[in-house]
């Protein structure tokens, strides 16, 4: 089965690519004298990116079991937190300073790495629920207005 295998590679390639960028954007912070661990993990994008990396290693650690219902239910809040992820920092953040000091860090946890999660999110089982939760969340913070 060689498609489950580069989903496989794809997979781990994806986690350790947000990590990496995580970890960067720490020691960014970090030598700038501006690391606040309390703030740098209370940012929404780096909380639902983390969720992301989690559903995706418990996916791959079970990939040749049953999904439970446990997998499924984190792998469709992944999805929907990185959504509103992608929509928040394309409509109401574009143009605005983010603080994040490297370029590509911005792109992958904000960008790529909710892209490609909320398309894979949306395959589960409980399709339905997480795309009305999708929009209503994404709806009622773009009913607040830009920052």
């Amino acid at each position: 089965m060689e498609s489950g295998r580069a989903l496989t590679a794809i997979g781990a390639a994806s986690i350790a690519l947000v990590l990496t960028a995580i970890v960067a954007q720490a020691l960014a912070l970090a030598n700038a004298n501006a690391f606040n661990a309390t703030r740098f993990f209370a940012f929404f994008t780096i909380q639902s990116n983390l969720v992301g990396v989690a559903a995706f290693a418990w996916v791959l650690a079970n990939r040749d079991k049953p999904r439970s219902r446990a997998l499924e239910l984190l792998r469709g809040a992944a999805a929907m937190y990185l959504t509103i992820t992608f929509f928040v920092v394309i409509f109401l953040l574009s143009g605005v300073d983010v603080q994040v000091q490297l370029g590509w860090v911005d792109f992958v946890l904000h960008k790529l790495f909710p892209a490609s999660s909320s398309s894979t999110g949306s395959s589960t089982r409980h399709r339905p629920g997480w795309a009305c939760a999708t929009l209503r969340s994404g709806s009622s913070t773009r009913s607040r207005g830009p920052p």
